[in-house]
């Protein structure tokens, strides 16, 4: 509905909250069919949240939900996979989860991911059983290019892909998909190789409509 305003915190971002104009409207929570009846849970890192986007809204998160015509509830950022997160929203309320969570606990952090991500995911699976949960693998970038450098999408095997395919076979309701399988043009990134430029948020936010849309 486009009489639900939306705040968006984006990358760098820092908020004061001084007031609200609503230029003459009455100031008031959503009604349900003002909302999508559907919500998405998405959590990732800067990727998810929108860092080298021209704008928050070509975000692929945000991207993605207008193409599910869903809820986007989430967040992006550091993206460690606590604890404390994952109880916090294992107490949400939603219909499907999206994980984008590996790149920012790199090969020198596999351990620790493997032990992180293996609590939220069972906090995620087991509080929500009938919530379809896709978890990605990560997106090619220049740090898991293979060795042919006429294909920089062709990854070479990174250690957090392999600890997450295996968290999943365990439930029955997480789906994985593969990173280089979404984001299949290495033009879709930025300058520094990992980050999305906005034809890659595009690129990435239409295929994930593709795969998961359908379920």
């Amino acid at each position: 509905s486009p009489d639900v305003w939306r705040i968006l915190s984006g990358h760098d971002f820092g908020l004061t909250f001084v007031d609200i104009e609503p230029f003459g409207y009455r100031l008031r929570p959503p009604l349900p069919e003002e909302k999508p009846d559907k919500t998405l849970l998405v959590y990732g890192t800067s990727i998810t949240h929108g860092a080298c986007a021209a704008a928050y809204t070509l975000a692929y998160s945000q991207y993605l939900g207008r193409l599910l015509g869903c809820e986007i509830k989430g967040m992006g950022g550091s993206c460690m996979n606590e604890a404390a997160v994952a109880d916090y929203f294992a107490s949400l309320g939603f219909d499907a989860v999206l994980l984008e969570n590996e790149v920012n606990m790199g090969t020198a952090m596999a351990e620790e991911y493997a032990r992180n991500g293996a609590y939220l995911l069972d906090r995620l699976a087991v509080s929500h059983p009938d919530c379809p949960i896709w978890a990605v693998t990560a997106y090619p970038n220049a740090s898991l290019s293979g060795a042919d450098p006429s294909d920089p999408c062709v990854k070479k095997p990174f250690v957090n892909d392999d600890a997450l395919r295996k968290m999943a076979a365990g439930y029955p309701n997480v789906h994985i998909i593969e990173g280089d399988t979404v984001l299949t043009d290495f033009t879709g990134l930025q300058c520094d190789l990992i980050h999305l430029n906005d034809y890659g948020h595009i690129q990435v936010a239409q295929r994930l409509a593709q795969l998961i849309g359908p379920l």
